[in-house]
């Protein structure tokens, strides 16, 4: 969030745009949001894991929820200017692990809904 150009550039592996005026502020904010977004969901997460327990289970859903509409959603889109590789140098690591975190994903969610037998 504090250093939106590594985020970037090191991280989704977009490439340097250049222009006048120049887009990359503009980027770099967009990033800047999202990252702070993220950083809101981590907290509200850790929040129902620390008071609100009986909620981890919809928690598990909104994470499913996220990294299926990567796995699934993303490829569909046809016009998508970031999959033809003329803006970025390389796959993000969301796109590489969106098959094995959505699955851990849904086996977590799954876990979470077993009950507890009394023996």
């Amino acid at each position: 969030m504090l250093f939106e150009e590594y985020g970037a550039h090191g991280i989704a592996n977009i490439i340097v745009l250049t222009g006048d005026p120049d887009p990359m502020p503009l980027l770099y904010m967009f990033f800047s949001l999202w990252g702070f977004a993220q950083l809101i969901f981590c907290g509200i997460c850790w929040i129902v894991i620390f008071r609100y327990r009986s909620l981890i289970s919809l928690m598990y859903v909104f994470w499913l929820i996220e990294w299926s509409g990567r796995l699934f959603l993303y490829p569909l889109i046809e016009r998508n200017p970031l999959a033809t590789g003329i803006y970025t140098t390389g796959n993000t690591p969301a796109v590489e692990g969106a098959p094995y975190v959505t699955i851990l994903m849904l086996i977590f969610l799954v876990l979470s809904l077993k009950q507890k037998t009394e023996e």
